[in-house]
């Protein structure tokens, strides 16, 4: 034995679909045992904007706003400066970088 408590893991999409998950199957079997609804479930309404103006409008004024609310930025912010100072010689690049980063 290893130490580690075994943990029965799911076999079987749990959920209905689209809000299926298929949680312990590998991506192989992901695939393979996809459980298809018999008809398409959606409208061409679903896949409208609510603001079907041209994109070029849209983004013609920047957009500087927040995904996370203060308190996350708060508590990534300190967990930040706690693991970075681990490596103070890193180069980080920020992919996902904003405004605020």
């Amino acid at each position: 034995s290893s130490g580690r408590r075994s943990q029965k893991v799911p076999t079987a999409a749990v959920g209905e679909w689209p809000f299926a998950s298929s949680s312990g199957l590998s991506a192989q079997d992901a695939l393979e045992k996809v459980k298809w609804p018999a008809e398409w479930p959606y409208t061409e309404v679903d896949f409208s904007r609510q603001d079907e103006s041209e994109d070029q409008i849209f983004y013609s004024q920047p957009r500087l706003c927040t995904h996370v609310d203060d308190s996350f930025i708060a508590t990534l912010t300190e967990h930040y400066s706690k693991v970075f100072a681990s490596y103070p010689n890193a180069r980080i690049l920020d992919i996902c970088s904003s405004w605020i980063s």
